[in-house]
């Protein structure tokens, strides 16, 4: 490995002092030194004779080292023309790591002519430079070992001392690159980087380390880390100390990283976008089902209302022979289509989490026993056998009594539909204090379940083939699974398999308490009132007329808004019994709020009749100005008792 090295080598006069001397002055030398090479001059200058000295020094005879140093002892010769005594020219190897000196002495006869010039080469290499010698050898094997990059630049930028690996990323021999600097290989923006750092080193003496831009011998880029030093020598010398890391594969890694999560970035801002608008186009269509469903229920409400009107005004007219089981199938089937009704709709709002529980502590045993109650004429025209279970001591549970016994109507009605005349029917309720559960077990004798239906049992419009020809929807269990999870409940299902007959279970908490009271207030007989009944449907408005005054209520019809106005206000009305949606012109809404805006009307008790029966609907009623919200179809009796309470 080479070393440091000067321009150029170098060779000066000494005296015998071994002072430096100008290379005219010709001072004798006595300075004893190992010879290792000897020639000839004549004293004209010419050479005699001669002999090779060690390579080290540059004085193999046919080297044109050697050559240079016999011109020099010959234009010495010739310019001192054999004047004076012995004088010594000092030379430094290529390398410098070694010194030498060339003593040129004349030999004389007696008579003190000069018969010809001794040249002798000698090594004058001195302890401290052998040991500087040593050091740099140590230093050059240290720097050998080391995987990075190392060099050594002067304060001229010139590098002075390279490891192989340096070399080899250079992609240059180290012969080369002694003695050169970054200008020589870098391109030029490069290269000032590097000698502007460079000087940074020199100007603090700090520690310098920066990512640098490199482009090699063959033209590849690359991005290092370069880690610069300051060292002093013994002779006051300063050299920059530099060691390279390679970082060209780290920064294309964190390119492509940074690239990557920049296209990820991209990626998820456009899905992100797309979802969104998905989201917005599922809320819109949300929406517009919404909207189609409560038109639904609505439109499918509304005609059903005038016959159950009817039937009722029958049922209190009294029929004849044979016309009573009529009215019966006429009332089953309109309460039918009312419960399909309110399935669909109540599944829907369960799906959206619309669905608002009235929560109250009740007895769990007397709820469900009155829903049996009321289903036993039903089950007893279906020819079905009923067999309950209950304990004896209360169950309170906190939750919505109606939702609750809706669930406990559907099952019934489940358990009906899939059962043959002489069947039976189990209702039980199993109590698990220790668990903080009572469970409401519905069980019948019917057609049972395939395992195959079981696993998607629960699902909206789930049907067997068997569910298809007996009619509905498949939305009963669902219903009754949304209705128990809101009430913090489960419920399931068993079957031994088809034609051994299902169990439904629903899991209800017990709640901590005994239960409010529950035992509802019998019907109040309404007092005989003026009603003023606004519906612009003819059928709906003439039957509801006739049950009121077959009740003795003194009645008023008005189709219209604003005739709903112009006849309160002569006919003076205690209770309005109004629909929503009253055509063209005004709304229900409206009339409400024009009722309540006058002095004279403001205190009538207003009742909405319709078909719209959303929570949203009932609140937007009470917010316009209605006492009551009454949803159609309803029960005659229950607008009896609605009525009864107004009067307190």
């Amino acid at each position: 490995m080479g070393g440091f090295a000067t321009d150029s080598d170098e060779e000066r006069v000494h005296s015998p002092g071994g002072e430096p001397a100008p290379p005219d002055s010709g001072e004798p030398a006595d300075r004893p030194a190992r010879p290792v090479g000897h020639f000839r001059l004549s004293p004209a200058g010419d050479l005699l004779a001669g002999s090779g000295g060690e390579p080290a020094l540059g004085l193999d005879s046919s080297g044109g080292a050697f050559r240079a140093l016999v011109g020099r002892a010959q234009a010495f010769v010739r310019m001192r023309a054999g004047a004076g005594g012995p004088v010594a020219l000092e030379h430094f190897s290529a390398d410098g790591s070694r010194r030498g000196r060339m003593v040129i002495a004349p030999a004389r006869d007696p008579s003190g002519a000069l018969l010809h010039f001794d040249v002798f080469v000698e090594d004058a290499t001195g302890p401290e430079q052998a040991r500087s010698e040593r050091d740099r050898m140590f230093l050059e094997s240290v720097l050998e070992a080391l995987p990075n990059p190392v060099f050594v630049k002067d304060e001229r930028h010139r590098w002075v001392l390279l490891n192989d690996s340096y070399c080899r990323f250079m992609g240059y021999d180290r012969a080369n690159l002694i003695g050169k600097s970054d200008h020589d290989f870098f391109p030029r923006e490069e290269a000032d980087v590097f000698w502007a750092n460079d000087d940074v080193v020199f100007a603090t003496g700090t520690l310098n380390e920066n990512e640098e831009s490199f482009t090699d011998a063959a033209g590849l880029a690359h991005v290092i880390l370069t880690r610069k030093t300051l060292h002093t020598d013994p002779s006051g010398a300063r050299f920059l100390l530099g060691v390279i890391t390679d970082i060209t594969e780290r920064k294309q890694m964190e390119d492509a990283l940074r690239r990557s999560r920049d296209e990820l970035d991209e990626r998820v801002a456009e899905r992100t976008a797309e979802l969104l608008a998905l989201n917005r186009q599922l809320q819109d269509e949300d929406r517009r089902k919404t909207e189609f469903l409560a038109l639904l229920g609505h439109e499918l409400r509304n005609p059903l209302t005038p016959i159950r009107n009817a039937v009722y005004a029958l049922q209190q007219m009294g029929l004849g022979p044979g016309q009573e089981r009529p009215r019966a199938i006429i009332e089953r089937q309109v309460a039918q289509m009312s419960r399909l009704i309110d399935d669909l709709l109540d599944v829907a709002r369960i799906t959206r989490g619309k669905i608002l529980l009235r929560e109250a502590r009740f007895d769990l045993v007397q709820l469900v026993r009155t829903t049996v109650d009321d289903r036993a004429e039903a089950l007893e025209a279906a020819q079905l056998r009923v067999e309950t279970q209950f304990p004896s001591a209360p169950l309170p549970v906190l939750g919505d009594p109606a939702r609750i016994a809706q669930a406990v109507e559907n099952l019934l009605d489940n358990a009906q539909k899939f059962s043959a005349p002489g069947g039976q029917i189990r209702v039980e309720i199993r109590s698990a204090e220790g668990e903080g559960a009572a469970t409401i077990v519905v069980g019948d004798t019917g057609i049972g379940m395939s395992p195959e239906l079981m696993d998607h049992l629960f699902e909206p419009f789930a049907q067997s083939r068997a569910s298809l020809r007996r009619g509905g929807l498949g939305l009963g269990l669902a219903l009754v699974k949304g209705l128990a999870e809101l009430h913090h409940g489960s419920v399931t299902a068993f079957s031994h398999g088809p034609g051994l007959g299902s169990e439904f279970a629903i899991r209800l908490p017990i709640a901590s308490g005994a239960a409010d009271s529950t035992s509802p207030e019998g019907p109040r007989p309404a007092s005989r009132k003026r009603i003023l009944v606004v519906e612009d449907s003819e059928d709906a408005a003439e039957s509801l007329r006739m049950v009121l005054e077959m009740a003795g209520h003194e009645v008023a019809v008005a189709r219209t808004g604003a005739q709903a106005l112009e006849t309160a206000t002569a006919f003076r009305p205690e209770v309005v019994l109004s629909d929503i949606a009253l055509g063209t012109g005004m709304s229900g809404y409206d009339v409400a709020r024009a009722l309540r805006a006058s002095p004279e009307l403001r205190a009538v008790r207003l009742v909405a009749l319709t078909g719209y029966g959303q929570e949203n609907d009932r609140r937007q009623a009470i917010e316009a100005g209605f006492d009551e919200h009454l949803v159609k179809p309803f029960e005659i009796g229950a607008l009896f008792q609605l009525m009864g309470r107004l009067d307190g």
